[in-house]
């Protein structure tokens, strides 16, 4: 579904010049959740908006389908992003009825903003409430709602899960799973915590200094971890 072919990206100044991300090849599966984990500062976040079209490639191509990305505007009915802090990406200002309806306005498609707030688990009577009035996995709830409005087949997931309480933490990990199945959805999973990303992925990529080192074939240690040729593409 999503293939990255020797992906590179470079930030130039007057004085450096620094590879945040280095040679990148592998392929996401529809379908499929696969996790991205590693330290701080080691390009994770930077291949996050490579995908999303927030940032174009220095070297390589990546391809949804057969189709190469080149326009960000084009990728919204492709992929959308869940961030770590609910709470800053979404408008303080706009009520969670606008914040799940404006997708659907600027693309000119019919709201359903009950329908997804019930796809959710969020009661209809919240939508006229702003973020600063929800709890933490609500706002969490609110974003993946809004990610959902435009039925994009691929979501990224940031951080998704590390702000919130370890009992939220788990509820919505449980939801992200039944809407995975339930919609049939493809996952980019980034996470620094790897015991989470063991139970919930199907291949986990271990990403060092811009570098994808390594691809353990499945979760929870079910095959035996093999190491990514530096500049190939591993395909299972």
């Amino acid at each position: 579904m999503i293939r990255l072919c020797n992906v590179t990206k470079t930030f130039r100044n007057r004085k450096k010049e620094t590879v945040a991300v280095r040679n990148v090849s592998f392929t996401i599966h529809r379908g499929e959740i696969f996790s991205l984990v590693g330290e701080n500062g080691c390009g994770k976040s930077t291949l996050a908006k490579l995908l999303l079209g927030l940032l174009s490639p220095t070297e390589g191509e990546i391809f949804f389908g057969e189709k190469r990305l080149e326009r960000k505007r084009e990728l919204a009915l492709e992929a959308q992003i869940i961030f770590q802090d609910s709470l800053s990406s979404l408008h303080p200002r706009m009520r969670v009825k606008d914040l799940i309806d404006e997708p659907l306005r600027i693309w000119k498609r019919a709201s359903r903003v009950d329908e997804l707030l019930d796809l959710v688990a969020l009661p209809s009577s919240l939508k006229e409430r702003y973020p600063h009035e929800l709890s933490g996995g609500q706002r969490q709830r609110v974003s993946i709602a809004r990610a959902l409005s435009l039925n994009p087949p691929f979501l990224i997931l940031d951080e998704a899960l590390s702000s919130l309480d370890l009992i939220t933490q788990a509820q919505i990990a449980r939801l992200l799973k039944e809407l995975h199945s339930g919609l049939g959805l493809t996952y980019l999973c980034i996470s620094h915590d790897w015991e989470f990303v063991e139970s919930f992925s199907h291949r986990i990529a271990t990403m060092k200094k811009g570098e994808i080192v390594r691809i353990t074939p499945k979760g929870k240690g079910d095959e035996e971890t093999e190491p990514l040729a530096l500049g190939g593409e591993q395909r299972f």
